[in-house]
């Protein structure tokens, strides 16, 4: 078995289990609304948040196969970005034009680290670890993490345009 197999079975299974925990919640609410009177209490667990279809709300939590690996939403964009800064050294500028900030929304997809530095909260807004830094041709630069439902499609339609093979796990 390769480990993409591997990996795509680990996600069926984790799939499996929370739909079991599901099941044990609902379970969990019937006994407590069937229990005496005098009965001890049991613990409850919070409700999900409806959406606007009733449905009880869930983190997307979509998962994407690159090159035999596994990322969430914004590792996927580190990876590939940093996978196009290797391959092709460039500059800033022309990795801004690769990955037009429009990709992303208000912060772009990537950002020089001076001027990322100059945001009080680009800790939590870039990948800024040592080994998560693009070295371009002209400088260094931190990627954007701040990658959701809305903005992922965009990205993943410029990967895709630039060659880049990514599957979408649910």
């Amino acid at each position: 078995m390769d480990n993409a197999s591997i990996i795509l079975e680990m996600l069926t299974r984790i799939q499996r289990l929370e739909k079991q925990v599901e099941n044990l919640r609902s379970d969990l609410e019937r006994l407590q609304k069937n229990t005496a009177p005098n009965a001890p209490e049991c613990p409850v667990f919070p409700p999900k948040a409806a959406n606007a279809g009733g449905e009880p709300k869930r983190r997307d939590t979509t998962r994407y196969l690159f090159r035999g690996a596994v990322y969430s939403k914004n590792r996927l964009v580190l990876a590939v970005v940093k996978d196009y800064a290797e391959r092709h050294r460039v500059s800033f500028r022309e990795l801004s034009e690769v990955f037009h900030p429009s990709l992303q929304g208000s912060l772009g997809v990537v950002e020089r680290v001076e001027t990322a530095r100059e945001r009080q909260d680009y800790q939590v807004r870039f990948f800024t670890a040592e080994d998560e830094k693009i070295s371009l041709t002209d400088g260094e630069a931190y990627v954007c993490n701040q990658w959701g439902v809305l903005n992922i499609p965009r990205f993943l339609s410029r990967a895709k345009e630039l060659g880049y093979n990514v599957q979408e796990i649910k």
